[in-house]
């Protein structure tokens, strides 16, 4: 160790004070730390006591030594990002960004969409991602909200989402030993857009894509989701190369769009249950939905009634430390950054 005397006094006194709150008067002479092997760690420790009663029969110092060891297992750990690509995750990226998508929107609603004339009167920041509603195009050349959005350079959710979950995947993977991540789209439909892999350049390329992906927006289908987790996902291991631990990070606002008639539901707790009860870690990233008042539709669906039931059954659905929940595009970053630190947190264990 390169720590001088007073400093490994200091060390001591501090790891002796957190543990012993009865050791005040400490001194310390020798420490080593013994490398045993890459996840074993041996420490020789050796002092001395400042006495009270024994003080009295001459012996103010109580010398002492011990030896501890501590090991840091490698976890072997499958990470499973399963990420929401319906046109609800296709929101402007914040209070700025809605509104200028709804001044960019405007004009061609009243002039082309007779349908969204009547439900977005003030333009679209909410799911107008369709070339058409009812098959009648609102914006010239069959293009969609996403194309205006990317022309006009303005930011989308879904984008912020991917790079906070790449942020994610990078932060671990260089952290931290034995882990994989797979990508999962779902939308109508359900798409595994890259197995599990520990090279991190292959979870780039398909968390780096603008807007990339092969599902259907029009819905989110979480039964569908579900099934197809349950088929790509056996019970969670010990965490060894061969049986592996097993986590899924979902990320998505809870709303459970479906039919022909697009309703809108709440998430379902249930859900869950059967990757739960297997022992799959459930993380879950709760990207809540803006207020949109200005759109009917958002009060046509009780959009925001749904969303806060849905907040309680995916809080039910992600295992126990494991629930975030975020709006604005900070906030969104930062409970990134806080899975990524949790998944990093494993402390030491002391074997003896």
């Amino acid at each position: 160790t390169d720590l001088t005397p007073a400093e490994l006094t200091e060390w001591a006194q501090t790891y002796f004070l957190q543990n012993f709150p009865q050791a005040r008067d400490l001194s310390a002479d020798h420490l080593r730390i013994r490398r045993i092997s890459d996840e074993t760690v041996t420490i020789d420790f050796s002092g001395a006591l400042n006495t009270t009663f024994a003080a009295i029969l001459g012996k103010d110092k109580l010398n002492f030594s011990v030896t501890s060891t501590a090991s840091y297992p490698r976890e072997y750990l499958d990470i499973y990002f399963v990420l929401d690509r319906s046109a609800s995750m296709l929101i402007a990226d914040g209070e700025d960004a809605i509104d200028d998508l709804m001044d960019a929107t405007k004009p061609w609603i009243q002039a082309y969409g007779s349908w969204y004339r009547d439900a977005e009167p003030e333009g679209c920041a909410f799911a107008c991602h369709l070339p058409g509603g009812g098959g009648e195009p609102w914006y010239p050349s069959d293009l969609t909200l996403i194309d205006l959005a990317d022309d006009l350079d303005i930011p989308l959710r879904n984008q912020r989402v991917m790079d906070a979950a790449l942020e994610v995947a990078e932060v671990v993977s260089e952290n931290r030993e034995g882990v994989r991540f797979a990508s999962i789209d779902f939308g109508s439909d359900t798409n595994l857009v890259q197995r599990l892999t520990s090279n991190i350049l292959r979870m780039r390329s398909v968390l780096d894509v603008s807007y990339g992906t092969e599902v259907d927006r029009w819905d989110t289908d979480y039964p569908e989701l579900f099934d197809f987790l349950e088929r790509q996902i056996t019970t969670a291991g010990e965490g060894t190369q061969a049986n592996p631990d097993k986590m899924v990070i979902l990320i998505t606002d809870g709303l459970y769009t479906h039919g022909s008639s697009h309703s809108y539901d709440a998430f379902d707790a249930d859900f869950c249950t059967t990757l739960k009860n297997r022992g799959v870690r459930m993380a879950v990233i709760n990207t809540v939905y803006d207020r949109l008042d200005h759109s009917l539709r958002y009060v046509w669906n009780r959009v925001g009634e749904n969303s806060a039931l849905a907040a309680t059954a995916m809080e039910s659905c992600a295992s126990e430390g494991y629930y975030f929940e975020a709006n604005d595009p900070d906030e969104i970053d930062r409970v990134f950054e806080e899975l990524a630190q949790q998944i990093l947190d494993d402390p030491l264990r002391l074997t003896n």
